[in-house]
């Protein structure tokens, strides 16, 4: 729901409702994607062939208008810049042609012909040249210009100046220190520069305050984690090892590494909090289902946490079948909201009598009515969906809970030491059994048409075919839609295989009977949202078309092809792209080449930023606003140790500020989602 105290035009807030900007500050902190520099060039002389230029001057004679053929025009003017003249070509620019006058001063910025000594022309202003020395480019949906935006961004900076939300919360000290800015002349420069200069001082504090709040916000998860800091396990071998020998494959040396990390951990006086980190395929689950075993077998309840339903019935249904093989007591559960209410009351029931062992589910778990009897380790997968104030609840449903957070998306150790600050971290850095042989292809355009002969052949091979949409409605944009698709294709396959319909806005019932009869099909086509980018394991897969790639991450890309050659059959991943933009096209491409959940992550990340890796925000994927973990890792490392001095100073008047700020905004995120 829209929160502003002035009043917006219908169109202002249908624009910010789809950007999912609320409340002010929310507006002030969606800074610009880039700035366009129209800073003058001090010399013609030393330009070099397609340079950028800038010239501001006055025009001294305007050539007719001419069409060269059908879709390309041009026309040219002369204008005087330090003391020269210098020719400017316009092409394809007509409504420019009767506003630019002989006489008129204007501003021109494009690329240098350095051989016929003429500018042709990328943009001209004609009014407001002063005020165009920088200009803030923000990510806007289509309609929508940024002097309109900037025009919301000015009143809502009044608004938050005013109320006082814009003063300082760094410490007097650090600021010193570090010779930042003030915290409201550095959200004012971000949005309204004069030149880049203030664009730089302005991240340079935004950047230092994101960074030091998180590194704080690390510092409470570890304490929430850690509570007393003393635990100590005796596993029981026998019943571990009589379980690894009935696997029906070897384990790779890094998940044996990472289990016997682990195992260390809970037979330790030391609480584990560990991260346990892997690319897609490696072997995550049989790591933490190994957990849970040794966990239970030292006489403690174990707590295996997913944000999806699907994903949970997963995990449930893999513990289940390798404890079938050994001949154990261990008693495992699922707790999901789309169970009937008996069958949750009796879970329940049996949960705080400790006649369950090993609970799965989803945010359930963390409900108030959930007491567990003798709870000893929490498996939280797919850790960034969760937010801290989640993980808080899971841990304060026993004493000294051991934490093992997963997450699929590996980044670098260093890195993943620098962001995690003080947390283990285990990495999966190898693949069982096989190499998956998935050939991913950039497919230029928004249709099928091209590839509908290879969805046809996997079919006719009994196999199974994804096609993955980003939106279930229009909303007035270009994306693909995923009704649209889903009823294209079932019209064209009518007569050749079931075609499916899965998106987020299904109950996790109606989730359940889709995936259930895609599973059991012989061949056939499953159209969904990203809700199968996690948790889906259907081993004759072997085709994906994902519309828009251009609109996801390359983690999450990769993710998803995932999902198919699960069983090293040959597959292909087709990503449909109809965006013309060259770093978009080459960002793609990158995974036609890379199949390393590690170096995608790190090229992914070098360009987005890390993603929402504390996990405040409730769900994923959200990237620091100002920061990147590569260019700004030494921020981290300064950051990291300031949080910990002023934890350890907190009763200073501006450290208590600081941490109260942090806990304000932890809270903000405290509602849980059922």
């Amino acid at each position: 729901m829209i929160k502003f105290p002035f009043n917006l035009t219908k169109h202002r807030q249908e624009f910010l409702e789809k950007l999912g900007l609320e409340t002010p500050f929310q507006v002030i902190n969606y800074f610009p994607r880039r700035y366009d520099d129209f800073t003058l060039t001090p010399s013609l002389d030393l330009l070099f062939n397609n340079q950028k230029i800038v010239i501001r001057g006055k025009v001294i004679i305007k050539e007719q208008l001419f069409r060269i053929r059908k879709g390309l025009t041009r026309f040219s003017f002369k204008m005087e810049y330090l003391k020269e003249e210098v020719k400017v070509v316009v092409f394809n620019r007509d409504f420019y042609y009767k506003n630019i006058l002989d006489g008129q001063e204007i501003l021109v910025s494009g690329k240098f012909n350095y051989y016929k000594k003429e500018v042709i022309a990328i943009d001209i202003f004609i009014k407001n040249l002063d005020n165009n020395n920088v200009r803030p480019i923000y990510s806007l949906i289509s309609g929508v210009r940024d002097y309109d935006f900037s025009i919301i961004v000015l009143k809502c900076y009044q608004e938050e100046l005013k109320n006082g939300h814009l003063k300082n919360i760094i410490p007097s000290e650090l600021m010193k220190k570090y010779k930042i800015m003030d915290r409201d002349r550095a959200y004012y420069f971000a949005h309204f520069p004069r030149s880049m200069l203030q664009v730089k001082n302005a991240y340079r504090y935004l950047k230092y305050e994101e960074i030091l709040v998180y590194s704080l916000m690390m510092q409470k998860i570890k304490t929430i984690a850690l509570g007393n800091n003393v635990s100590s396990k005796k596993i029981d071998y026998l019943l571990v090892n009589e379980v690894l020998r009935s696997l029906p494959y070897q384990l790779t040396s890094s998940q044996e590494v990472a289990i016997k990390e682990i195992f260390n951990d809970l037979e330790s006086k030391r609480i584990m909090y560990r991260l346990l980190q892997g690319d897609v395929g490696s072997g995550k689950t049989i790591v933490a289902i190994m957990s849970l075993i040794a966990n239970y077998s030292a006489g403690y309840q174990g707590a295996f946490m997913a944000p999806t339903d699907i994903l949970a019935r997963q995990h449930y249904l893999q513990i289940k079948q390798i404890l079938n093989k050994v001949n154990s007591d261990i008693k495992v559960e699922l707790l999901v909201a789309s169970l009937k209410t008996s069958q949750k009351k009796e879970i329940v029931e049996n949960i705080a009598s400790n006649k369950v062992n090993i609970i799965v589910g989803t945010h359930a778990l963390i409900q108030d009515k959930i007491l567990f009897k003798k709870l000893g380790l929490a498996i939280i997968d797919e850790q960034h969906r969760f937010g801290v104030n989640q993980r808080k609840k899971l841990r304060e449903k026993g004493k000294d809970v051991e934490f093992l957070l997963m997450s699929a998306t590996p980044i670098p150790r260093t890195l993943a030491i620098s962001l995690y600050g003080d947390m283990d971290v285990s990495t999966l850095s190898d693949i069982p059994n096989k190499k998956r042989n998935v050939k991913t292809k950039v497919i230029k355009g928004k249709s099928i048409k091209p590839i509908i002969n290879d969805v046809e052949s996997v079919i006719s091979n009994k196999q199974k075919v994804y096609i993955v949409c980003s939106l279930i409605e229009d909303n007035q944009t270009e994306l693909q839609n995923v009704e649209k698709i889903y009823e294209g294709v079932r019209k064209h396959f009518l007569n050749k295989c079931p075609v499916f319909l899965l998106h987020g806005r299904l109950n996790e019932e109606e989730k359940k009977s889709i995936m259930k009869e895609f599973a059991s099909c012989e061949a056939g086509i499953l159209v969904a949202t990203t809700v199968i980018e996690v948790g889906i394991d259907i081993k004759n897969a072997s085709l994906m078309i994902i519309y828009d790639a251009d609109r996801f991450g390359l983690a999450q890309l990769h993710q998803l092809r995932g999902r198919i050659g699960r069983n090293g059959q040959e597959s292909k991943c087709y990503l449909l792209c109809n965006n013309d933009n060259g770093e978009t096209l080459e960002r793609l491409k990158f995974l036609e080449k890379n199949d390393d959940g590690f170096e995608i992550s790190r090229y992914d990340m070098s360009l987005r930023g890390p993603g929402d890796i504390k996990g405040i925000a409730q769900s994923g994927d959200l990237n620091f606003n100002t920061c990147n973990i590569f260019t700004d890792l030494k921020i981290f490392e300064l950051a990291r140790n300031d949080a910990k001095e002023i934890l350890k100073n907190s009763e200073s008047s501006e450290n208590k500020s600081i941490i109260k700020f942090v806990d304000e905004e932890m809270a903000k995120e405290i509602a849980v989602i059922e």
